[in-house]
Parts: C-alpha cells; sequence; structure tokens
C-alpha cells in the first residue's frame, strides 16, 4: 500500500526534527567531553588553587556550548582566586578578576539560579571597584537564590563586613538571619563568624555585637574577647 503524500510529508517533517534534535543534543554535550570536578564556588585557599587548574578546559566548553549555564558557571567559579590570597601565585588579582569579568557576567545570565555566582560577584565586585556594577544588589540577589545555602554563609559575612552593605536594611536582616542561625543551627560555623568579626571595622564589629547579643549573650562575651587577643 502507497503512502498518502500527507503521510510522506510527515515522516519527512518528523525525521528533519529528530536530525536537527539529535544535532543540537551533540552541540550542547560535545564541549565538555570530562566533566569538571568544580560544581560551587570555592570556600578555600586549597579549593580555589584547584578551580585555576581548570580554567582553560571550562572556557573553550563554555564558549563552545554557549547556552549551558552550568559550564559558565563553572568557569565563572575558577575566578574565585583573588578572594584567597595565594590561591593563584604569580597572577595579579586585580588582572585576574577583570578577565573573569565576562565569565562572571555570562554566568549570571545564564544560570541566575546559582547563588555562589551572584557571591562571587558581589565580593569581586565590591572588592576592585567594578565599573557600573551593582555589589549589594548581588549580594542580596544570593539570598534570594539560595537563603539556606550554608556553606556560603563565611564568605556572606565577610562581604557584608567589608563593604557598605550593611547600611541596606534588607542586607541587614539576611546577616542577622545569618547571625541567628550560626548561633543556634549552623554552631560549625562560629569559628568563621569570629574571624570575619576580629576583622572587620569597628561599625561592623558593633553590628555583629548587637546580632549576637539578641540571640546568645554568653557568646558575646567570647566574641569581644577574641577581638582583645
Amino acid at each position: 500500500m502507497f503512502e498518502r503524500p500527507s503521510q510522506m510529508k510527515f515522516r519527512a517533517a518528523m525525521l528533519l526534527f529528530a536530525i536537527a534534535l539529535a544535532g543540537l543534543s551533540l552541540w550542547v554535550l560535545a564541549p565538555q567531553w570530562r566533566p569538571a570536578t568544580i560544581d560551587r564556588l570555592p570556600m578555600s585557599v586549597q579549593a580555589a588553587h584547584a578551580a585555576v587548574a581548570e580554567r582553560a578546559g571550562l572556557d573553550r566548553a563554555a564558549r563552545a556550548a554557549r547556552i549551558r549555564g552550568d559550564l559558565w558557571a563553572q568557569l565563572a567559579f575558577t575566578y574565585a582566586s583573588p578572594l584567597w590570597p595565594g590561591a593563584e601565585e604569580d597572577s595579579d588579582p586585580r588582572t585576574v578578576a577583570a578577565e573573569g569579568r565576562g565569565a562572571i557576567q555570562a554566568a549570571l545570565a545564564s544560570a541566575p539560579y546559582e547563588p555562589g555566582i551572584w557571591l562571587l560577584a558581589a565580593s569581586l565586585g565590591s572588592q576592585f571597584d567594578w565599573a557600573t556594577f551593582q555589589p549589594n544588589a548581588a549580594l542580596k540577589m544570593s539570598y534570594y537564590v539560595g537563603p539556606n545555602e550554608a556553606y556560603l554563609v563565611p564568605l556572606r559575612l565577610f562581604a557584608a563586613a567589608h563593604s557598605n552593605a550593611l547600611e541596606d536594611s534588607e542586607i541587614k536582616q539576611f546577616v542577622e538571619r545569618d547571625v541567628r542561625l550560626i548561633l543556634t543551627r549552623w554552631g560549625e560555623f562560629k569559628s568563621a563568624l569570629t574571624a570575619v568579626y576580629k576583622d572587620a571595622p569597628p561599625k561592623a564589629q558593633r553590628f555583629f555585637e548587637a546580632a549576637v547579643s539578641e540571640t546568645d549573650p554568653a557568646f558575646l562575651q567570647a566574641l569581644q574577647g577574641s577581638a582583645r587577643h
């Protein structure tokens, strides 16, 4: 039995669609033949140093795939070394941050759901005074899309303490919540809170003292004592 012309057209259309879909899948998946080991914002010198080694490969993969937000996010994470002195030896932190800005902005556009990218952008933008960039807005976004990402807490506290972010009432509420959770649920970050407090400017120290006193007055004494040593 011969097929009707309409059936032949339908089959031909489905074949073309299948070929196009296969081509798109190959284009998206092929650039990263070996999965990267970095999947989140580095939180130590060692992690940031390890991420640098993957920068070149991820740069090629992200630019080839273009629309894969996960690859742009991973590439952006390889530019976290300026946040961790010693992570990328023989490199100027300001130059590295400037070189990574394009990748970070691409990651923000294609993976806006990733809180680590927003925090990285906020931290570098504030530290190196990126023109036309709003670090406080990026810091807020890191809270909006990942309020319970506990691993980001130490860097969030540091970013807020070493900028004018605490002048923003909404960010103040976010940081107060982090402090409260550290004292009630995330005890493993008490040492990080202490370290940020000791290194913070006086105005930020007074903020942390007030935030701690509301939840744990006993810890406030330990916090103030740490600053005297």
